[in-house]
């Protein structure tokens, strides 16, 4: 009866920290994933709409 007790509750705090530590991941990683390709997608997008622009002026 206690090491089943003890077997659930390790397996809870267990699931706990799983989770936990998966949601640490995924709301750290994309943070800095989103900044860098709105970075780069900003900037292909400058360049993209500059770049016609020049050509057709002249």
């Amino acid at each position: 009866m206690l090491a089943q007790l003890y077997g659930n509750v390790l397996y809870q705090t267990a699931a706990i920290l799983i989770t936990t530590g998966f949601l640490a991941v995924v709301r750290a990683s994309p943070a800095p994933l989103f900044g860098d390709t709105a970075l780069i997608g900003s900037r292909e997008l400058l360049r993209r709409t500059s770049l016609p622009t020049s050509i057709q002026s002249p």
